[in-house]
């Protein structure tokens, strides 16, 4: 059987069917409007402590918030579950959310069905800010008459502080100030998206996009984007930020992309594109061929960056695999602690990567050092016991006798036994002490 792919699987309805094909549409949209609604959140259920969990379903409720239906300001307060149970994205008192109706595991005890329960999505996007969005009620007092439009397009309110903070939505919740933890950020700036890109935002700065080249000028003829001067427009990108971009020069409400090295904490996997990251060390002097700077490598890669970075294993190992090299660099210290330090290598070199200079192998130079140091100890003691030697003239050829070193060759050779083998303290007896507890080498 063959199948029909893109817009040549779209049929034309024939006019027979034309009119019962519309009244289908219609009769869907009826019962998709009966059960779609949309409200104001007047409070949320977060935690057990919330006075009203009970009435909710206990823990259940969780999750959970109170709304209205917009444009029913008087009518009573309704309560709505999260639709997807995978997604958690709480609203914020006054934000505005979509509310569907569908069925629920309470039963009606009267007639047997299946009762509906209402369930809602995530907060309208209002304002376009990932921080908040709410839109309080349309009776707060409003000293000069201005709507939120006029507002927000720059016409000013003239109220001083104390007012405006009367002013201002409340976004926790007025019945449980355990919950009652955010505040608003006016400088989370929203992420500027290109085509094709999906993009998680948090509330607090943090995001994850799904992005791709994107090679974009705005109208200063700069690029839109750092990470889109290399490969072809399309090739996938995943960037994952935490932390507000600290930019003084740009408004919260500007849309901004990320900056591996303004942002407090990001991972970025790429395919081919240049990452310009500034890195903290990129003295790469221990290389005979140093490897591309991190800010021109163009292959696929994975970069996290952040203030700290800390690799535990609670179990087994960490262990580091590389093709070509390893690199470890620090503009203060390398330390390692632990019990034993294992370097598999034909070559190592300490100090420089031209050292030449052999290390020595501590037990065999030691072991014939000693033989070599007791067959002079006895030459020592051979020696001590002479006390005159014989002179040869080299002019006369005359023999004369005089004393050994002028009478001090014992001294001399006593001492210099003494100092091989010196009851105890001598090089032979302290030998062992001359080899490290720590390292070995082969």
């Amino acid at each position: 059987m063959n199948y029909k792919k893109g817009l040549s699987s779209n049929e034309t309805l024939q006019p027979s069917t034309l009119s019962s094909g519309i009244n289908d549409i219609l009769s869907i949209q009826d019962e998709v409007n009966s059960k779609l609604k949309y409200g104001r959140v007047v409070d949320s259920i977060l935690n057990e402590e919330h006075p009203q969990i009970e009435n909710y379903g206990g823990l259940n409720a969780i999750g959970g918030v109170l709304f209205k239906e917009i444009n029913f300001e008087s009518s009573g307060v309704t309560f709505a579950k999260p639709l997807f149970p995978q997604i958690t994205n709480p609203p914020l008192i006054n934000e505005l959310i979509i509310i569907f109706q569908f069925a629920s595991t309470t039963e009606n005890p009267f007639t047997k069905e299946i009762k509906n329960e209402f369930y809602y999505l995530s907060p309208i996007n209002l304002w376009n800010s990932p921080n908040c969005n709410p839109l309080p009620p349309t009776t707060t007092p409003s000293l000069n008459k201005k709507s939120y439009n006029e507002v927000e397009t720059g016409s000013p309110n003239n109220i001083n502080l104390e007012e405006k903070e009367n002013l201002s939505p409340s976004l926790n919740s007025p019945t449980n100030p355990s919950q009652n933890t955010f505040e608003e950020n006016g400088n989370i700036n929203p992420l500027l998206p290109f085509a094709g890109d999906i993009i998680y935002q948090g509330r607090f700065g943090n995001s994850i996009r799904l992005g791709n080249t994107s090679y974009s000028l705005n109208r200063f003829n700069e690029p839109r984007n750092n990470w889109s001067e290399s490969g072809q427009d399309g090739n996938p990108i995943t960037i994952i930020k935490n932390g507000i971009n600290k930019n003084p020069n740009t408004p919260g409400w500007v849309p901004i992309t990320e900056d591996i090295n303004i942002d407090p904490s990001s991972i970025y996997l790429t395919s081919n594109q240049v990452i310009p990251i500034r890195v903290a060390n990129a003295n790469y002097n221990s290389f005979s061929t140093p490897p591309v700077a991190p800010n021109l490598y163009n292959n696929s890669q994975v970069i996290i960056n952040s203030g700290q970075l800390i690799f535990n294993s609670k179990k087994d190992n960490i262990l580091l695999s590389s093709q070509k090299s390893v690199f470890i660099g620090a503009n203060s210290s390398f330390n390692v602690s632990t019990k034993e330090v294992v370097i598999d290598s034909r070559n190592i070199k300490l100090g420089s990567k031209n050292a030449e200079e052999p290390m020595i192998l501590g037990n065999k130079f030691l072991d014939n050092l000693e033989i070599i140091m007791k067959e002079i100890s006895v030459l020592c003691k051979a020696l001590s016991k002479i006390k005159e030697v014989t002179i040869v003239n080299t002019e006369t050829g005359v023999p004369t006798k005089t004393d050994a070193v002028n009478g001090q060759l014992k001294v001399q050779a006593d001492n210099l036994s003494d100092m091989i083998e010196g009851g105890g303290v001598g090089f032979i007896d302290q030998i062992e002490s001359y080899k490290s507890n720590v390292n070995k080498i082969i």
